[in-house]
């Protein structure tokens, strides 16, 4: 079995964690959804857990959020939700804007349901609730699409004629 690499994704989301508040502040996406995504299929469900937590702990220490470790128990949640369905979406790059919806749209539902048991409410509307459930996994669907799987679905042939220049 090939041993896949998943740093360069890794790095790929921290890169738009670290620099997504100065370029668009008002967007909020979940810049670790995508790579979490590509780790249900790639790696057993400890080691899953494990990056679930190391990636909310680096979106809390980022992010100005009264209660530490929100956002990695919001992650492991889901993680421990995703992970058994993950044999249901394909190892193709297709797929993986799809189960960042399914993501993005469990994590807002998470997120919305804790901060209701602290006390923070939110006023509920319509348009709110379609930004919020539908946009915005939307957004983060493309996201994965431009960033994660177009560079999954141009490597093969680029490594292919890269083999064919080198000899």
């Amino acid at each position: 079995m090939v041993k896949k690499r998943l740093w360069p994704f890794f790095l790929i989301a921290l890169f738009f964690a670290l620099f997504q508040q100065s370029v668009l502040p008002e967007l909020k996406l979940l810049a670790f959804a995508p790579f979490l995504a590509l780790t249900y299929g790639r790696l057993n469900f400890i080691k899953a857990l494990w990056i679930s937590s190391l990636c909310g702990l680096i979106i809390d220490l980022l992010s100005s959020l009264p209660f530490f470790g929100f956002t990695a128990l919001n992650y492991l949640l889901i993680t421990c939700f995703l992970h058994r369905y993950h044999r249901f979406f394909s190892e193709k790059s297709s797929s993986l804007p799809f189960l960042t919806f399914i993501f993005s749209f469990i994590s807002t539902g998470i997120q919305k349901l804790f901060l209701s048991l602290y006390g923070v409410m939110f006023p509920l509307s319509f348009i709110g609730g379609l930004t919020d459930f539908l946009m915005m996994p939307i957004i983060d669907g493309i996201y994965a699409f431009l960033w994660f799987s177009i560079p999954i679905i141009l490597y093969n042939p680029l490594k292919i004629k890269w083999f064919y220049f080198l000899f």
